[in-house]
């Protein structure tokens, strides 16, 4: 009687072999499929009804695999696709760019390890890509034995971009805040610091998805690990460590967090003189934070997956332990491709966020297309910005000092006359930075490169200033 309920409740559309395991969320695969052989006899056993109908909600009940493959097709095979060529094709000029003379820094050199590792995330998704058009058996003939390890190659590049994405913003973090460490740091070489970053995190790039990579040369070589309940109650347990510690929530605390900071030291120094250094860590520092937003904005349908997936932990735990199958719902494998979208787009569209925000990369840009006139113009005209002034007092030996902190954002090499018969900048200030908060050492050499404009009484209009080297400038009548 108990087995004929069984049946009957639990229908052939419950009970259809695992055909969708490789696409689903993370480390859910592998429990679908270990738990398979066992779920028809469990289902038909003779158990108790109400712990059957308690594992059934707890198990879930199958999902609508057509509808599934239908928005897979769509969204990952054809959008994900056209994002992933252009992807490649815009990281790459990035890459060229980016690796060009006149782009040594050491901000630039981490974006273009970034390039490299959003290009082969891209690579990647273009060889699943037969898998998600349905043009590709993914369980038989040779694409079916190298399917398994093109998802692990896309996990950890995916891994190592995020990681990445943290070192550059720990990068501007130190140039932007602690710009005298940030200098004593520069003279161990840029190799070595380019070093210090990238190693570490392809390092644990690896580390984190290596039950991953085990997985699947389980699977490939038929070791059987996916027969033994520990094994499986640690891959399930470590979804709480990867991804969602790793690639989840630690990123979003330190980018957050960072970014604030450098956001704050930003706006609480922008009143005053900065030499052409600090400008351009304030302008790199923009180009992060925008890298940073985009990424944290396209990443929070994966950190949903990951949050779910740790508070269904239980649920696999108890179906795991009465060996029947737990089953993934429609809506977290739709979700799933979701997320997988934004991964590709995210990668895909950093060299727009270049293009838009970085002045030095479309200039190098135009070059590298031949557009020299184009190239020049740009130059001239951001060399030809505004000046914003504000005016800061001091008291010296029983009298008044006035300082004309200027915010430099055009050339250096223009004389623009304030108020008429004010204060004028001079032409070349190649200093750096002296002081650690960069504000006194600045101001003093603001004094010493500063040029007045004074009107005699006969009329004539006389100018003069002292350059760096303490020479006369120049005198017009």
């Amino acid at each position: 009687m108990s087995s004929e309920v069984n049946s009957e409740m639990f229908d052939d559309d419950y009970l259809h072999a695992p055909d969708d395991r490789l696409y689903m969320p993370y480390n859910v695969s592998l429990l679908h499929l270990s738990m398979w052989n066992n779920t028809l006899q469990n289902m038909t056993g003779g158990r108790n009804l109400s712990w059957m109908i308690y594992l059934q909600s707890v198990c879930g009940e199958p999902a609508d695999h057509e509808a599934v493959d239908n928005l897979r097709f769509w969204a990952l095979g054809v959008v994900g696709t056209l994002f992933a060529l252009l992807g490649v094709l815009g990281n790459s000029i990035s890459l060229v760019i980016l690796c060009s003379r006149t782009m040594t820094s050491m901000f630039n050199r981490l974006l273009a390890c970034l390039c490299i590792a959003d290009i082969m995330f891209l690579l990647t998704n273009l060889l699943l890509a037969p898998a998600y058009l349905m043009l590709a058996d993914i369980y038989d003939g040779l694409y079916g034995q190298l399917f398994p390890w093109i998802e692990c190659c896309s996990h950890f590049s995916l891994t190592l971009s995020i990681f990445l994405i943290i070192c550059i913003t720990i990068e501007r973090y130190q140039a932007v805040c602690y710009p005298h460490y940030y200098q004593v740091r520069a003279q161990s070489g840029k190799h070595v610091l380019l070093f210090n970053h990238l190693v570490p995190s392809m390092i644990l790039a690896f580390l984190v998805n290596m039950l991953r990579f085990i997985q699947h040369i389980s699977m490939a070589f038929d070791l059987g690990l996916q027969r033994h309940s520990v094994y499986l109650k640690l891959i399930i347990i470590s979804q709480i460590f990867h991804p969602f510690s790793t690639t989840g929530v630690i990123p979003l605390i330190l980018l957050s967090s960072l970014n604030y900071k450098v956001y704050n030291h930003m706006s609480e120094t922008r009143y005053f003189h900065s030499t052409r250094r600090r400008t351009r860590d304030f302008l790199l520092a923009k180009v992060m934070s925008i890298l940073v937003v985009v990424f944290l904005a396209l990443n929070v349908p994966r950190l949903g997956i990951s949050f779910f997936e740790v508070i269904s932990i239980k649920s696999m735990m108890i179906c795991l332990e009465n060996e029947v199958q737990y089953e993934v719902s429609q809506d977290i494998y739709k979700a799933d491709i979701i997320a997988r979208l934004c991964a590709v787009i995210n990668s895909a569209i950093n060299f727009m966020i270049y293009c838009m925000f970085g002045s030095e990369f479309r200039r190098q840009l135009f070059l590298l297309l031949g557009k020299n006139n184009l190239a020049r113009n740009l130059s001239i005209s951001v060399s030809r910005g505004r000046y914003q002034c504000r005016e800061h007092s001091s008291d010296m030996e029983n009298g008044s000092a006035r300082h004309n902190g200027c915010n430099i954002n055009g050339d250096n090499n223009n004389h623009r006359n304030l108020d008429g018969l004010g204060s004028r900048k001079a032409s070349n200030m190649n200093h750096d930075d002296l002081d650690v908060n960069g504000i006194k050492s600045e101001l003093r050499q603001e004094d010493v490169t500063t040029t007045t404009t004074l009107l005699t009484p006969n009329g004539i209009e006389m100018t003069s200033g002292i350059h760096s080297t303490g020479q006369v400038m120049e005198t017009h009548l």
